[in-house]
């Protein structure tokens, strides 16, 4: 199903370590009650989101997933919000990671300064570092590629991921082998955008870091609210756009595990991913015939980086939020503009599935083996391989690939 027929469905009528810096000790911190919100943010002044909600833009019939830990759905700041949390098991997880998320999902969809207010939100709990999982876990697809697998499955419009490739449980776990890169060339055949902090490191990406490094993937950077890249902010090929990551305002647990501690210093790229995700989905709702292709080139073609073109700072720049949302995206090739991004660290000994366009047209044409796409429900192998359709003989077509037909 293509996006628009979804959205118009739903009505248009309207780094390693979780990529969010840790909070800082000082004055920028307060108690609050549990039910004191937040009632503002600074870059929600800055593009004037009130003025666009008012305009009708607010995500209204756009479905985004974020794949993290849980959030706490009772916070103040989501009062309001269409949130939806899918669990694959039972785990428990840490009060900072519920903050986390509950951070996230705010940016997304908070009433007052979330970009996409009215859109539908829907968690897909991953198990991540400080989570508690059950013994059910292991069989239930637990981790971050799975839980894209899902998403897509479900038919989402955009996934973010304010995780880094190593807030996974376990090592073991990272997204470093083909079915893991898989997943990602899936969600770029159907047309849902990926999009990804960059990391905290302050340096260059090396190899299992960010999400970010691979093609397709939309790699957000973060920067002050003035534009000028945050000195934490990881640099390199991976970087697609920028958007603000500090001065933000976030709820964070007391010695008790309670959110109830006001932090008015928070920063990362964690928080400047959903801002670029948020953005995508006025675009979707703004231009419901465009394609996520045609988005994706809108957005790199209207990010502001002073006429510089890319850099590895930057990317292609700051989100331009009114040049975005005037741009008829149409326009634009049906192309996606984020092929080909340099070797993120030729000396790395770790080994990196790369997403090419031959390795997204066999996924297409059926080719790939069943078993790296395990959690794909579309899949069906149509290769001439006798041995694998044996082994997948309820996931197989033998020899019907249109490959063969050209």
């Amino acid at each position: 199903m293509v996006r628009a027929q979804r959205i118009a469905r739903g009505g248009t009528a309207a780094l390693a370590a979780l990529t969010l810096v840790v909070s800082v000790a000082g004055p920028s911190l307060e108690r609050a009650a549990a039910d004191d919100a937040i009632r503002q943010q600074p870059y929600a002044q800055q593009f004037d989101l009130k003025g666009l909600h008012e305009k009708g833009y607010n995500g209204e019939g756009v479905t985004i997933a974020y794949i993290e830990a849980a959030p706490d759905t009772s916070s103040p700041e989501l009062r309001g919000a269409s949130i939806e949390v899918r669990k694959p098991c039972d785990m428990n997880t840490t009060p900072s990671l519920t903050a986390h998320s509950n951070m996230v999902a705010s940016i997304l969809v908070n009433q007052e300064w979330g970009w996409a207010p009215k859109a539908k939100l829907v968690n897909y709990t991953a198990l991540l570092k400080g989570a508690k999982p059950s013994d059910d876990c292991r069989k239930a697809g637990d981790l971050i590629m799975h839980q894209i697998h899902r998403a897509l499955n479900d038919g989402v419009d955009i996934i973010n991921l304010s995780v880094g490739i190593g807030d996974a449980l376990a090592p073991e776990h990272w997204l470093r082998s083909e079915s893991d890169a898989r997943v990602l060339e899936r969600a770029a055949a159907l047309g849902v955008p990926v999009v990804a902090s960059a990391g905290n490191t302050g340096k260059r990406v090396v190899s299992g870091q960010s999400f970010g490094q691979y093609n397709t993937v939309v790699g957000v950077g973060s920067t002050s609210l003035k534009g000028v890249r945050s000195s934490f902010s990881t640099v390199g090929p991976h970087l697609v756009v920028s958007a603000p990551g500090e001065q933000l305002t976030k709820r964070d647990p007391d010695s008790q595990g309670r959110l109830t501690v006001i932090n008015r210093a928070a920063k990362g790229t964690s928080v400047s991913a959903p801002m670029v995700t948020g953005l995508l989905a006025l675009g979707m709702q703004r231009w419901p015939d465009a394609t996520a292709n045609q988005l994706l080139q809108s957005l790199v073609k209207t990010a502001n980086n002073g006429g510089r073109g890319w850099t590895e700072q930057h990317g292609w720049g700051l989100i331009d939020v009114t040049k975005f949302l005037n741009t008829d995206p149409s326009s634009f090739e049906d192309v996606n503009p984020l092929w080909n991004k340099k070797d993120i660290d030729a000396t790395s000994k770790e080994e990196h599935q790369q997403i090419t366009q031959k390795s997204m047209a066999e996924y297409q044409d059926g080719l790939v083996d069943p078993v790296v796409v395990e959690y794909d429900e579309s899949y069906v192998y149509r290769g001439v391989d006798d041995s694998i359709a044996r082994q997948n003989p309820d996931r197989s077509e033998l020899g019907t690939s249109p490959r063969y037909r050209k």
